[in-house]
Parts: structure tokens; C-alpha cells; sequence
């Protein structure tokens, strides 16, 4: 059986403030809108190249906060969401494909 306990020593980034994040390099501006994780701590940006990055805090909570319209679909024979933004999120939409589920166990 699978087993983990969180302490803050799996997460050097665990209680830091915006500003140290940004001081030790973890974080930075982008432009004043919102802050994203430096492109060497993105795992996006590493493994996919630049055009990618992780979600902000806002695009996710909004993601979930029903700003997006979600439409069961098949693409390519995978079934899933289609996610599709609202208001400055209108010209995004992301797939996510149906992944099975967790039982505890």
C-alpha cells in the first residue's frame, strides 16, 4: 500500500511569501498581470518547450468555478470534457480527457 505523509521538507516552496518566491527565483511578473512560476521550475515549460506553461491560481479557479462551459465529447476515440472559457477566457478551451476514477484503495 501506498503511503505519504506531507512535511515542508517535500516542498522547498511550502509557507514562502510572494516576495521570496520571486527573490530565489521560483516565481516571476508577467508584465503585471499575474505571477507564474519561472519557465526552469515549470514543468510545462520544460517538457513541452515555450509556448507552454502551468496554470495560474486564478485560471484554474476559474476553471472550476463554472466560468467555463464543459461538454462531454469524443476526440480523436477519447472521451472527455471539452472546456471552453467565458468572458477573457472566450478564444481558450482545453481537452481533458476522461481518466477513470479513485477509490481510496
Amino acid at each position: 500500500m501506498f503511503s505519504f505523509i506531507f512535511t515542508s521538507s517535500h516542498c522547498p516552496t511550502y509557507n514562502k511569501s510572494i516576495a521570496t518566491l520571486q527573490s530565489e527565483g521560483w516565481i516571476v511578473d508577467n508584465n503585471g498581470t499575474y505571477v507564474v512560476l519561472a519557465p526552469s521550475h515549470d514543468a510545462a515549460y520544460v517538457h513541452w518547450g515555450g509556448g507552454w506553461r502551468m496554470s495560474t491560481y486564478q485560471e484554474l479557479y476559474d476553471l472550476c468555478s463554472n466560468k467555463c462551459d464543459w461538454t462531454w465529447t469524443t476526440q480523436n476515440g477519447v472521451k472527455g470534457y471539452i472546456v471552453r472559457g467565458r468572458g477573457a477566457y472566450a478564444s481558450n478551451s482545453i481537452f481533458l480527457p476522461a481518466a477513470g476514477y479513485g477509490n481510496g484503495i
